[in-house]
């Protein structure tokens, strides 16, 4: 577990603990943190182990806990940590701010091609 959405409030695992096929994690509100101000650890079951610090994750309660302490097991990730589209713009962000990808910056142009700079490979 690396993070989680609980109470409509979405979380994101902080502390980290990790043993061989279980890990456990603080998370924390970020948004309605007015309403859901009280932290809880919860222990999860991640059987990829494809989950890093700061992803943002939805977990699903298990039927039958699997030990005393895991009773949740990842059931999808949300966000990789560093990923992250806002849905209303399309773009990536962090936190509040948005990113600009590489690829998508403006890049600046000669305002004249080289015909109208008089430069000809002949000399």
């Amino acid at each position: 577990m690396r993070g989680a959405v609980r109470g409509g409030a979405t979380c994101v695992r902080r502390d980290v603990t990790t043993s061989n096929r279980f890990s456990a994690g603080r998370a924390l509100a970020l948004e309605g943190e007015e309403y859901f101000n009280k932290r809880k650890t919860y222990f999860a079951h991640d059987a990829l182990q494809q989950c890093t610090v700061g992803d943002i994750v939805l977990l699903k309660a298990l039927p039958v806990p699997r030990t005393k302490h895991v009773k949740h097991e990842l059931a999808e990730i949300i966000f990789k940590v560093g990923q992250v589209i806002d849905p209303v713009s399309g773009k990536p962000c962090a936190g509040t701010a948005y990113l600009e990808s590489p690829v998508n910056l403006e890049t600046t142009h000669l305002t004249k091609t080289p015909e109208e700079h008089n430069i000809s490979s002949k000399q």
